[in-house]
């Protein structure tokens, strides 16, 4: 490939990263560790809704956010592990970028 079009690429490529992270940004607060919590979230919510009758007590992030964000465990849960769904279907969409 020529110099000026492997430039070009790159050039092209940066840019076009450069708008996925600001629109991402718009959705996900950019905090140290924050992925990790949600990723934590998502299993944990996972785990909850396998269960017939879970213990609240052994699932502390929802048991921590329950009342803010929904008002029972399950609705919560069920938010959190379509959140994950969610964003694995965008993510799966720019998986190039």
């Amino acid at each position: 490939m020529p110099r000026f079009l492997a430039v070009a690429k790159a050039e092209v490529v940066a840019r076009v990263n450069e708008a996925v992270t600001t629109a991402r940004r718009l959705y996900l607060p950019e905090l140290p560790g924050q992925e990790m919590i949600y990723m934590a979230k998502e299993t944990e919510a996972l785990r909850y809704l396998s269960l017939p009758e879970p213990d609240l007590s052994e699932y502390p992030l929802l048991a921590a956010e329950v009342g803010l964000t929904a008002p029972s465990a399950h609705e919560l849960a069920q938010i959190w592990a379509n959140m994950g769904a969610l964003w694995r279907q965008a993510a799966a969409q720019n998986v190039a970028v």
